[in-house]
Parts: structure tokens; sequence; C-alpha cells
């Protein structure tokens, strides 16, 4: 029975990844085709990547906020899809 329950979180997390990397993929290749290459290490520190933004592709902000922001949340997902994934076999393990 559990066993539907995990087959069925995978599945739900495949299509969820899936998903945001046809919407990331779609808004890299506008973004490239606009040649706006930023390095991938300011994705990290917001108010760099916000002043960079800001002072080199002003017209285009929007865009690559909302670039990060898919980022972002893929990468959550990603993480909270795995520790759900093993906290979920560590409870049927353990009870």
């Amino acid at each position: 029975m559990y066993n539907y329950l995990i087959i069925f979180i995978v599945l739900f997390l495949l299509v969820i990844n899936v998903i945001f990397r046809v919407k990331i993929i779609k808004k890299y290749n506008a973004l490239k085709n606009k040649n706006i290459f930023i390095d991938p290490k300011m994705f990290i520190n917001n108010q760099e990547l916000e002043s960079y933004v800001s002072k080199h592709y002003p017209k285009h902000k929007v865009e690559i906020m909302q670039y990060k922001t898919l980022l972002n949340k893929m990468i959550f997902f990603t993480i909270g899809g795995f520790m759900l994934i093993v906290i979920i076999f560590l409870l049927l393990k353990y009870l």
C-alpha cells in the first residue's frame, strides 16, 4: 500500500520537475536571444544580481528576476521532494 504512495510522489515530483525545466528553458532561450548573459554566481546573491541587472539590463530586469525565481523554485522542490521521499522511507522502515 505504501509503495503506491511512494510511486505517486515520485511521479508527481517528476512531472513538477519537467514543468519547471520547460519553463526555465523557455525563459533562458528568450534571454539568450536578447544577448543577455549573466554569471551564474550572481544568482546566489540577490542584491548583487539586482544591482548588476539594473546597471546593465534595466529593460529586462523583470524577465531576469522571473528566471531567477523559477530556478529557486525548482531547487526548492527538488530538495523538498528528496527530503519527503527519505522521510517516508525512514518511517516505513522503523514503523
